[in-house]
C-alpha cells in the first residue's frame, strides 16, 4: 500500500529463504520507485502510529490516487514479520536528493517504552543526484512463509493494481500500478 500511496508505478517484492525452518538468512524485500520519504517524514509519519496524514492528505501528490495506507499499520506489519528492518529511501527536496537509511532492530522496541527512548541507527545526506523510491528489507523473518501466505500476499497486491492509465482532475495522468514478485 505504501508503494501505491507514494505514486510508484510498480512494486517489486522478493522472498528468499522464507519457506525454510531456519530463518536466520530469510529476507523479504519490498522496493518501489515512488516519491520516497525524507527523514522528517519517516520520523513524524512512518514511525508514528495513529497519524492523521490520510485525513489531511486523502490523495497522493502526483497522480491523485485515493490513499490506502492506514495509521502506521505498515510499520506494525514490518515489526511483526521480521526481527530487523533496513529502510532505504530517497526523496527529491528543494536542496537536492535526500538519501536516508534507517536500521530498526525490533527487539529494542519494548512494550511500554516510548519510541523516543529507542535508538535506531540511521544515516541521511543530501546530494545533487539520486533515484527516488523506497526499499524495505525485512531480515530474519519471524515465521515461515507458506504457500497459503504467499497467495494472500498476491491477492492483496492484486486488489490495488491498476492495469489501465487513469486521469484525475488536477493531477498528472496515472500510468497504473503493477507488481513484480519473486519467490522460490
Amino acid at each position: 500500500k505504501n508503494a501505491y500511496d507514494a505514486d510508484s508505478q510498480t512494486v517489486d517484492v522478493s522472498l528468499t529463504n522464507a519457506s525454510r525452518y531456519d530463518l536466520t538468512n530469510s529476507e523479504l524485500v519490498i522496493a518501489d520507485k515512488g516519491l520516497g520519504m525524507t527523514f522528517d517524514i519517516i520520523e513524524k509519519n512512518w514511525m508514528t502510529i495513529g497519524t492523521s496524514n490520510k485525513r489531511t492528505n486523502p490523495f497522493s501528490k502526483l497522480y491523485g490516487r485515493p490513499v490506502t495506507g492506514n495509521k502506521g499499520i505498515g510499520r506494525f506489519a514490518c515489526q511483526r514479520l521480521a526481527e530487523q528492518l533496513e529502510l532505504t529511501t530517497c526523496a527529491k527536496t528543494e536542496q537536492g536528493f535526500e538519501h536516508t537509511t534507517v536500521l530498526f532492530d525490533w527487539d529494542d522496541f519494548i512494550p511500554g517504552v516510548p519510541l523516543s527512548n529507542v535508538q535506531c541507527r540511521y544515516n541521511t545526506y543530501i546530494s545533487s543526484e539520486g533515484e527516488i523510491g523506497t526499499t524495505l528489507k525485512l531480515k530474519r523473518l519471524r515465521e515461515r512463509v507458506t504457500e497459503r501466505d504467499f497467495k494472500m500476499i498476491l491477492k492483496s497486491i492484486t486488489l490495488i493494481s491498476i492495469a489501465m492509465p487513469a486521469k484525475r482532475k488536477g493531477f498528472a495522468e496515472d500510468p497504473g500500478f503493477s507488481s513484480n514478485i519473486t519467490a522460490p
